[in-house]
């Protein structure tokens, strides 16, 4: 007698795309918009807004000014000390 074959279950939904937020932090304190990273992260924009939500538990508008001011910040600070050290271009 033969046999039955077995079941394959067959995934449901789309997997779901793994974001590298290290690298997402690093492009929006550069000041890269949303649209810009979630295309050199491979994903849509709305994918990475939900994602945002779901995973840092605010919307991409404010996680992406608190790290772009982060960014301003540091830009401010080396800014600073360059211009300390006598270099005139950054005053």
């Amino acid at each position: 007698m033969p046999r039955a074959p077995k079941k394959v279950k067959l995934p449901r939904s789309r997997p779901v795309i793994p974001i590298d937020w290290d690298q997402v932090d690093k492009l929006l304190m550069s000041g890269c918009l949303g649209t810009e990273i979630a295309s050199a992260i491979g994903c849509c924009a709305a994918t990475l807004y939900d994602r945002t939500l779901q995973e840092k538990g605010m919307i991409f508008s404010e996680y992406s000014r608190k790290k772009k001011e982060k960014g301003d910040t540091i830009l401010r600070h080396a800014q600073f000390a360059k211009a300390a050290k006598g270099d005139n271009t950054m005053l």
